[in-house]
């Protein structure tokens, strides 16, 4: 069977190729913070960048950092910080 150049490949040719954007894969597993345990919540910004990074810190001294969240994201993190802060 020859196929034009307009002609579409078969379905099953379609499936075999990668996706355009490779899957995102967690390595670690989530992280569960007890609400009481919170000391504080930063966030860090650079208006050049379009990711910011936060730092949890917990009463007994640790710290948790997370970066390259999106910026449109954070808006909904202050959010629910200043819901746990009540």
């Amino acid at each position: 069977m020859h196929l034009g150049p307009l002609a579409r490949p078969p379905a099953a040719a379609a499936l075999a190729r990668p996706p355009a954007r490779p899957p995102q894969v967690y390595a670690k597993p989530p992280l569960f913070l007890p609400v009481d345990a919170i000391a504080a919540i930063n966030v860090a910004s650079d208006p050049r960048r379009r990711a910011v990074e936060m730092t949890v810190e917990l009463e007994d001294g640790q710290s948790f950092e997370f970066a390259q969240i999106a910026k449109e994201e954070l808006e909904p993190l202050q959010r629910n910080a200043a819901f746990i802060a009540r």
